[in-house]
């Protein structure tokens, strides 16, 4: 893995440039913030090839900022709880990002999985989005093996005390709906996301279900009805069997 940096031409001296392939970064967080997160992206991008989709050779560069100041960030938010952005562009993608955080390179994974999505196609509702994107951000290479399901704490306490969406409001609910802006139904949105997918995730025929709930809402069919015959059960009786696993 090469990593070439070399100081950022701009005004302020802090920033630094790092780059490896298709990928690049710039950083006023440090040399080492900085390499540690686009080694964390480049692991990444081998290990979810090889468990779940490839970025198509047709994608373009990825550029991702790595911020130190939570000020400099704080445009970029789509929930006030958020440490990290994923942008489409013509010319080229962008992973924004948040440092310092024990999170932040949680979240560089949960980004590339958007990345990643928005190039192989497919409609997925919001809480699918993200919840693949929660699920697939645990993904970390452990004795020589792909890893991937490991509990998200926050999020497990999160769910065994709070509030949950109900389920015609979680299923139609949007990243940029106004509602997400109370930091409180935004975490639990996560959440649920997370849990509801983590539980889907555990059939031996996963991949398969996620497949043909994809191919139905692609149909035009109602998600409610597209939720039933994908995955077996409706998402009521989904949400309720998540409710007793919690």
């Amino acid at each position: 893995m090469f990593l070439a940096l070399s100081a950022l031409q701009a005004a302020d001296s802090r920033w630094r440039y790092l780059s490896s392939g298709r990928w690049e970064l710039y950083t006023d967080a440090g040399e080492s913030a900085g390499t540690a997160i686009l080694r964390q992206l480049l692991e990444m991008q081998a290990l979810f090839e090889h468990v779940a989709l490839k970025l198509p050779a047709s994608a373009p560069p990825i550029r991702v900022v790595l911020y130190r100041d939570a000020q400099d960030f704080k445009s970029f938010r789509q929930t006030p709880n958020t440490r990290g952005r994923f942008q489409s562009g013509q010319e080229r993608d962008y992973i924004l990002l948040l440092q310092p955080g024990e999170d932040t390179a949680r979240a560089a994974r949960h980004e590339y999985v958007h990345l990643v999505l928005c190039h192989t196609g497919g409609i997925r509702p919001a809480w699918l989005e993200e919840g693949l994107a929660e699920f697939f951000s645990t993904l970390r290479q452990r004795s020589g093996k792909a890893v991937v399901g490991d509990f998200i704490r926050s999020h497990q306490q999160l769910l065994s005390g709070g509030n949950w969406l109900m389920p015609e409001q979680f299923m139609t609910l949007r990243t940029d709906s106004a509602l997400l802006s109370d930091a409180a139904k935004a975490r639990m949105f996560y959440a649920q996301s997370w849990a509801l997918t983590h539980l889907l995730m555990q059939a031996p025929d996963a991949a398969a279900r996620m497949g043909k709930f994809g191919e139905l809402l692609g149909t035009g069919m109602e998600q409610s009805a597209a939720f039933q015959q994908a995955f077996g059960r409706t998402m009521d009786a989904a949400l309720r069997e998540l409710a007793a696993v919690v």
